[in-house]
């Protein structure tokens, strides 16, 4: 589905983004939504019209929730939410911008690893988000 616009735009089209993001929300096995967030991921890279659709359908809220989770397997379901953020945000800012974001989130002077990577979550959604705005508004 990754980089095939006419299947992408079928799937959006024909709910299954808003079907993903419900059964991420719902669902309470973590491989299950380990392999949802994949399929979301394939949908909505490098396909603003997806992105914006995610973003109409609380996308964001739903990966925020992955966050909240204290097993090991909610741990890795985090780091690939914050990812998918983070390559999303690549798309639309440039690599040094990217850095300067990493870097601040790194220094931060919070000792806990934890809050660094929600940090750094919060501050690339927002940058997201308001990219993404900027997006909608211009198309």
């Amino acid at each position: 589905m990754y980089s095939n616009p006419a299947v992408q735009i079928a799937a959006v089209e024909a709910g299954a983004l808003q079907q993903l993001i419900r059964l991420l929300s719902v669902e309470t096995s973590a491989s299950f939504r380990s392999r949802l967030l994949a399929a979301l991921s394939s949908l909505i890279r490098q396909f603003p019209f997806a992105q914006r659709k995610f973003l109409e359908l609380g996308g964001l809220q739903t990966l925020s929730s992955l966050l909240i989770g204290q097993s090991f397997e909610s741990h890795k379901l985090s780091i690939k939410a914050v990812t998918l953020v983070s390559d999303l945000l690549t798309e639309r800012v440039s690599n040094s911008m990217l850095l300067l974001i990493i870097v601040l989130c790194v220094y931060h002077p919070c000792s806990d690893s934890v809050v660094k990577v929600v940090l750094f979550l919060v501050v690339c959604v927002c940058l997201w988000v308001y990219l993404s705005f900027c997006l909608f508004v211009n198309s």
